[in-house]
């Protein structure tokens, strides 16, 4: 049966003796999820599915720490196994350009090698390469030679043509 509280029963008293630090500054946060043994063991037996399409769900309340949670597991299981999923990068496709090419890498070389693409783009500006030309390829087989190559003129040329190259500052017309 309901018993009434008394009045002293409302307020729960504070009792120095049990906590063992002196402030707050001195504690340290939990490392470990306290009272949801169940879900760890279905977040444990979910990521050791290797199956695709199975994927694992944490639901609760908003502000009651799952996410945080969950990363922390993550993290903690990351750090015990070897990286096994490969990083993937895409690199410019130079025979079709709206269709990249996909390199796997081995775990963690991802940023390395974006690195060492930055550092190789930064030591070639303003080099000239041997070999190297301004033409562009057009679409009908001709070329287009950039103003800024050979002092050209920006004119087109088709394959087989046997016109000579206008000077600066002549006119056809």
């Amino acid at each position: 049966m309901i018993q009434p509280l008394d009045i002293k029963e409302y307020r729960n008293v504070y009792e120095a003796g049990k906590v063992e630090c002196a402030s707050t500054e001195e504690m340290r946060p939990l490392e470990e999820i306290i009272g949801q043994e169940r879900a760890l063991r279905a977040l444990r037996f979910g990521l050791e599915i290797r199956e695709a399409g199975f994927n694992v769900y944490a639901a609760g309340a908003q502000g009651t720490g799952r996410v945080r949670a969950v990363r922390s597991f993550l993290d903690e299981l990351a750090k015990a196994k070897p990286p096994r999923a490969s990083d993937w990068v895409y690199v410019h496709n130079f025979e079709n350009q709206y269709e990249p090419n996909a390199v796997a890498l081995p775990a963690g070389r991802g940023t390395e090698f974006r690195e060492d693409v930055k550092r190789f783009i930064e030591g070639g500006r303003g080099r000239r390469f041997p070999g190297r030309s301004r033409a562009k390829s057009m679409p009908n087989g001709g070329t287009r030679r950039s103003s800024r190559s050979r002092g050209g003129t920006g004119r087109i040329s088709s394959p087989g043509s046997t016109s000579a190259p206008r000077r600066r500052g002549s006119s056809s017309r």
